[in-house]
């Protein structure tokens, strides 16, 4: 399965087709008025399950998009930041070679933070993706075969003295050798 960082990665990539002016693979902390609208991606957090044999977890990854704009008022600084949230989600959600990245979505939240200082109003929205990931961590069981022989017994019908019975006559038809290539002595 895919890690996070390629999760991040391909996000990232597809919101890139949407109106934003920056696109961030962190949790950029500080936007500038000139950077807005812009996003923010990053993962937050990651969790496992228990596995009983062969390690395989379900795990959940928290997938966060931030959604940063402005706007004069704060009706449509909201009304702004709804419709960011929506494209991003479509873009998304919509997108088949985005959503074969992990097995399914847990969850989505979306919370709403408002900054009102000075005359503009900077909304921030976080949309936050609970995926579910498999990660599977196969034991590695080192080749011991150095040496293979064969011997076969052709069984013959036809020239079996045993008409009644016919199988192996005893006689060793083809014999082989193998080496494990890594094995092999100069």
């Amino acid at each position: 399965m895919t890690n996070v960082a390629q999760l991040r990665q391909h996000t990232v990539e597809r919101l890139a087709e949407l109106p934003f002016r920056q696109i961030f693979d962190s949790r950029q902390s500080q936007t500038r008025r000139e950077m807005l609208p812009a996003v923010r991606v990053y993962t937050s957090s990651s969790a496992q399950g228990r596995s009983i044999s062969i390690p395989d977890f379900l795990a959940t990854t928290t997938l966060v998009v931030q959604l940063v704009a402005e706007d004069i008022t704060d009706a449509r600084s909201a009304e702004h930041v709804d419709a960011l949230c929506e494209a991003a989600k479509s873009r998304l959600l919509c997108d088949p070679k985005w959503l074969v990245l992990f097995e399914r979505v847990l969850s989505i939240d979306t919370e709403i933070e408002r900054n009102v200082e000075g005359e503009s109003r900077t909304t921030i929205a976080t949309l936050t993706f609970a995926l579910q990931v498999s990660e599977y961590y196969e034991p590695v069981i080192p080749d011991m075969l150095e040496h293979l022989h064969v011997d076969v017994d052709v069984i013959r019908p036809a020239t079996d003295p045993n008409i009644r019975y016919p199988g192996p006559d005893g006689r060793i038809e083809v014999s082989a050798d193998f080496l494990v290539p890594s094995k092999q002595k100069d």
